[in-house]
């Protein structure tokens, strides 16, 4: 992945505007529903929280194996540039 270090507004507005709409929306709706009719949208915490520590550790082996990855790949480089023998000036 490739990210420049200044970041445009202009580019974030023209690729991320239909999805912050459709979630404002979906929010909107759910408000919506709750307050007048007798739906009522809340969330059980038991089953919310066992899902996001399923996420949780998904996301800690995934973060976990691009460490061990980069690691490799930073020994392997130190290993290059210690048996690269440059002529000294």
């Amino acid at each position: 992945m490739i990210v420049r270090k200044n970041l445009d507004p202009k580019i974030v507005i023209r690729v991320g505007w239909k999805r912050v709409t459709t979630l404002i929306m979906i929010s909107l709706f759910a408000v919506y529903l709750q307050r007048h009719t007798w739906l009522d949208v809340s969330i059980d915490p038991v089953p919310a929280s066992i899902l996001f520590i399923a996420i949780a550790f998904l996301i800690s082996f995934r973060v976990n194996s691009a460490y061990e990855r980069w690691w490799e790949v930073r020994r392997l480089w130190g290993n290059i540039t210690n048996d690269c023998h440059l002529p000294e000036y």
